[in-house]
C-alpha cells in the first residue's frame, strides 16, 4: 500500500524510529526529553561515567566511543538508537548522532529544493558542516 509519503513500510519504519528517539530522549524517567541534558551534566558537573581522569570502567567503551564519532555523517536511518540501550554514554552519542544527522539531511535536502540557485543554507551550515569535515 502506498500514500502520498511512502509505503506502509516506510512509515512503520518512520513511526518506529521517532519512538525510538521518543524512549531515549525520555530515558531514566527524564521529563519533557531531557535526557541528553541530564547525561550531559552528569559528565560535566558531576562528573559521572568515568570520563574524567582517573578513568575508570566506562574506559571499555572508549574505542567503540572513538569509532562512532562520524556516524552524524550517515543516513539517519542507519544509525540505531536501541543498540547500547545498556550503557548511558554509548545511547547518548547514538542519539546526538541520530538528532544530528537528521538535521544535516533536512539542511541539505532544504538547499537541493532553493528554486533560485544557492541556499542561504548552501553559505552557511553546509560550508561549515563541509569545512568541519576538512579539518
Amino acid at each position: 500500500m502506498t500514500s502520498g509519503v511512502g509505503t506502509l513500510i516506510d512509515q512503520q519504519k518512520i513511526s518506529t524510529t521517532i519512538a525510538d528517539l521518543h524512549s531515549n530522549l525520555s530515558a531514566g524517567g527524564s521529563l519533557r526529553g531531557s535526557w541528553l541534558s541530564s547525561i550531559r551534566n552528569a559528565v560535566n558537573y558531576e562528573h559521572k561515567f568515568e570520563t574524567w581522569y582517573p578513568y575508570g570502567e566506562q574506559s571499555k567503551f572508549y574505542d567503540h566511543l572513538h569509532a562512532k564519532k562520524d556516524e552524524w555523517l550517515k543516513d539517519p536511518e542507519k544509525i540505531e538508537l536501541r543498540s547500547d540501550e545498556s550503557n548511558d554514554l554509548l545511547k547518548f552519542q547514538a542519539t546526538c548522532n541520530f538528532i544530528i544527522a537528521l538535521c544535516r539531511v533536512s539542511a541539505e535536502e532544504m538547499s537541493s529544493r532553493c528554486a533560485s540557485g544557492k541556499s542561504f543554507l548552501t553559505y552557511g551550515a553546509i560550508a561549515f558542516m563541509n569545512l568541519s569535515q576538512t579539518t
